[in-house]
């Protein structure tokens, strides 16, 4: 049982989610690509600065979804498959963050290098049978 329940605040805004994040937080999930979490992740060290804390007493994640395919074909595939009629496949994979094992592998690693200590996704497919096998080799890499 632990003494306290750890504070995690999710949230991208700036000015007033981090500030937050930056008073009362043991963790803080960010939204956005690397380069952007980067950008976060200074801003809410210049919070923490502003009120004398220390930085490293916050674990930074990230939050998003995943359409995970164990290559371009199965990514495809599910793309296809998932997508709504009146979104194009290429929209709907930016959306759902559509890519292979290597391309999360590296993604995950931008995030690592802005930052980022663990990842909470939001699996885009996670009905369909054969969903989660590609994950363990992500996580296997990771």
């Amino acid at each position: 049982i632990q003494d306290r329940v750890p504070i995690v605040i999710g949230g991208s805004g700036e000015r007033v989610t981090l500030r937050i994040a930056a008073e009362l937080a043991d963790g803080c999930n960010l939204f956005g690509d690397a380069a952007t979490v980067a950008r976060l992740v200074e801003r809410l060290r210049e919070h923490c600065a502003d009120i004398g804390r220390d930085p490293e007493e916050i674990e930074f994640g990230h939050l998003g979804s995943i359409l995970l395919g164990s290559d371009a074909r199965d990514v495809r595939s599910r793309i296809e498959r998932l997508r709504p009629a009146d979104i194009g496949p290429d929209r709907f994979a930016e959306r759902v963050n559509a890519g292979t094992v290597e391309d999360h592998e590296a993604g995950f690693g931008r995030l690592v290098e802005a930052g980022v200590r663990h990842a909470v996704v939001s699996v885009a497919d996670v009905g369909a049978p054969d969903a989660l096998a590609p994950f363990a080799d992500l996580i296997e890499r990771c």
